[in-house]
């Protein structure tokens, strides 16, 4: 076990050599966004500490998005700029230039929303941004970083902590009672809830992962690997009896392709608690021993008793779990055909069928005030 932890650390030393080696040319990006983006900058960053006094400003530095949840446009137009330009944080810069993004994009001001989102990359043209931002902001703010990496050829800085998850793909012909894409979609959302919530692993947006992959026709790892994901996981899902199933899973290290997992599963899934047993299964079985050897100083023991509690405090909880991960599936469909008014209704019905989940209460209430912004006087 120690040769083995020995050669992945000598590895993952030798793999951040080599990226770092182009240190120059990353600093290089961000002088080039920078420079593109300067005229913009000028038009979005203007700061008046009249119109953004102290006490106003450092609520808002701390905390933009609640700005945003409470529909303070006049506060986030006056404060934002005084962000991007003070002595603060990149994360705090990122999410106040974001949150101008969002009205400003609302209120159908493309151009300076764009120029918004050049203001953040300007500052690292790796950045990530919440997943639970609203698609169109999403959109746009990515199709401004694929443009910059891709003028760049930057490939951004690889952390063994970050995992890309594909889709689960629908391998079932025909279904009996199941709505098999949705659950196929939930399935994979909630996965990546669980491996956010209870293990070391940064999670890359589905969404962006997606949309890398279309704009430069890549397939998802190598998409994964240019958003600097070291591993990558996918599988696909065959139903082959009214409760039956057989779930294939495989976990691969985007720099070398090297097969970290591959398992095939035959599961019965009669209940919610059924399901529950499968994804504690996938996390405590195949992904935490793998874990153990990547992330330095991670205690299996530990991040299974995590994982534990996290279904009993979270999961567990729900009444009607199989609905929930239908209705995840659902809402995930109504993001990928940018419908902001069925994924507000049906990121709404997540959050009422689980409270516990998070990232559905943060995405409703994201597209809540989205859909409110201009309405309060």
């Amino acid at each position: 076990m120690r040769r083995i932890a020995g050669e992945t650390t000598n590895r993952v030393r030798m793999d951040r050599t080599r990226e770092w080696q182009g240190i120059g040319r990353w600093a290089s990006a961000v002088a080039i966004a920078a420079a593109v983006s300067l005229g913009a900058t000028r038009a979005v960053a203007q700061c008046d500490s009249r119109a953004c006094p102290a006490d106003q400003l450092l609520p808002f530095s701390l905390n933009p998005y609640q700005f945003f949840f409470d529909l303070k446009e006049k506060e986030i137009v006056s404060c934002a700029p005084c962000v991007l330009t003070g002595q603060y944080p990149e994360g705090q810069k990122r999410d106040a230039m974001l949150s101008l993004a969002l009205l400003h994009l609302h209120n159908h001001m493309v151009p300076v929303a764009r120029a918004a989102c050049l203001d953040v990359l300007h500052l690292n043209p790796c950045v990530s941004i919440d997943p639970a931002l609203p698609a169109p902001l999403k959109n746009l703010f990515y199709a401004a970083q694929d443009s910059l990496l891709t003028t760049m050829q930057l490939i951004c800085p690889s952390d063994f902590k970050t995992i890309a998850v594909g889709d689960i793909e629908n391998n079932s012909q025909n279904t009996l009672d199941l709505d098999m894409d949705k659950f196929c979609r939930g399935l994979q959302k909630v996965i990546m809830n669980d491996l956010a919530g209870t293990t070391c692993l940064q999670v890359v947006d589905r969404d962006r992962l997606g949309t890398l992959a279309k704009e430069r026709d890549l397939n998802p790892e190598q998409a994964a690997k240019i958003l600097g994901a070291q591993t990558y996981m996918f599988g696909s899902l065959l139903q082959v009896g009214k409760k039956e199933f057989i779930l294939t899973l495989r976990l691969d290290r985007t720099e070398t392709t090297e097969i970290l997992v591959s398992e095939q599963l035959q599961i019965k899934l009669k209940s919610g608690s059924d399901l529950i047993g499968l994804e504690k299964k996938v996390l405590q079985q195949y992904i935490v021993p793998k874990i153990s050897l990547l992330c330095a100083g991670t205690d299996t023991g530990e991040m299974k008793k995590k994982i534990d509690l996290w279904f009993a405090k979270g999961a567990g909880q729900v009444p009607d779990y199989m609905a929930y991960v239908l209705k995840v599936g659902e809402a995930v469909q109504a993001d990928e055909s940018k419908d902001l008014t069925r994924s507000r209704t049906a990121w709404a019905e997540v959050a009422a069928l689980n409270p516990f989940d998070a990232d559905a209460v943060r995405r409703r209430d994201m597209l809540n005030s989205y859909a409110q912004l201009g309405t309060k006087k």
